[in-house]
């Protein structure tokens, strides 16, 4: 409909310019036509350098608009912009940020644009390093971690997900944990963050220690070390008797976690889109850009 509408204003505008030329050579004035198109070609010049960046994002809009790299609801990042696409207008292309902020983009600028939509493909990778000390049996540790990984809903057994040992660092060796989730069935970030606790349980009830750094200060005075305080003996809030902490979430047996994908902002990107939507220049019916 936008390149039909397009379409339309070009063939309105040669109507006239035609018609224009032809009234004035039947009124004799034909010499003047010459005057009068190398007037328009300078005016055209001078508003072609005044409007450049306006006919820059015209064009745009028409590309995107046939090619559609995106569609409404599509979790995308844009030169360093991500959120949720609410619309495609003949101008600039509106994103919903996770913090329910409008970004307004130049369709110039997207066009151009390194462009990731995490939306296409239904599934999706994560993946987060967690350390381990330098004596720990790595062939146990990444056996346990796996098997977290197959206990935690919505992760998907094909692909598998896997255990690798990243780096050595400071005081501790670093496992990458990477595994796959279906969007359309489960949320990113809340299986993310259950596996996340689910492999630190696991660690925990098999004794695999995951080391902070530790630094040892040493301070003088006059070449004599400088006494340090004693350490407080009160206890800390949580410790003894006086925790409020449910022992079900410290011993990691809650089970049923959430993890269907939270809806809330895209029902917001959808009563956006609704409002809006003869400016749209998105159809999700059509043919998109692989």
């Amino acid at each position: 409909p936008f390149i039909a509408e397009l379409v339309s204003q070009l063939i309105k505008l040669s109507i006239v310019v035609i018609s224009l030329i032809i009234a004035l050579d039947i009124v004799g004035a034909g010499g003047a036509i010459t005057s009068i198109a190398g007037g328009l070609g300078i005016f055209g010049l001078a508003l072609g350098f005044a409007t450049r960046d306006s006919i820059e994002n015209y064009i745009a809009s028409i590309l995107l608009s046939v090619k559609q790299p995106f569609s409404p609801l599509d979790h995308v990042d844009i030169a360093g912009n991500e959120g949720r696409v609410i619309s495609l207008t003949a101008r600039s292309t509106i994103l919903m940020s996770f913090d329910g902020n409008h970004i307004r983009i130049p369709n110039a600028n997207v066009y151009k644009a390194t462009i990731t939509n995490y939306s296409r493909n239904s599934q999706r990778r994560f993946e987060f390093s967690i350390g381990v000390s330098t004596s720990t049996n790595l062939v146990k540790a990444r056996k346990i971690a796996l098997a977290c990984l197959e206990s935690t809903p919505g992760i998907l057994d094909n692909p598998e997900p896997a255990v690798l040992i990243d780096s050595l660092g400071d005081s501790s060796i670093i496992l990458k944990i990477m595994a796959w989730i279906d969007q359309g069935n489960s949320d990113f970030g809340k299986v993310r963050s259950e596996t996340i606790r689910q492999v630190k349980v696991g660690f925990d009830q098999n004794s695999i220690d995951m080391p902070n750094p530790i630094l040892n200060i040493e301070m003088h005075a006059d070449g004599k070390p400088i006494s340090t305080p004693k350490v407080s003996d009160k206890k800390h809030p949580l410790e003894g008797e006086d925790s409020d902490l449910d022992e079900e979430l410290i011993d990691g047996e809650l089970t049923d976690a959430d993890i269907a994908p939270d809806r809330s902002l895209e029902q917001k990107i959808i009563a956006e889109h609704d409002a809006h939507k003869e400016d749209n220049l998105l159809n999700s019916e059509a043919k998109q850009e692989l």
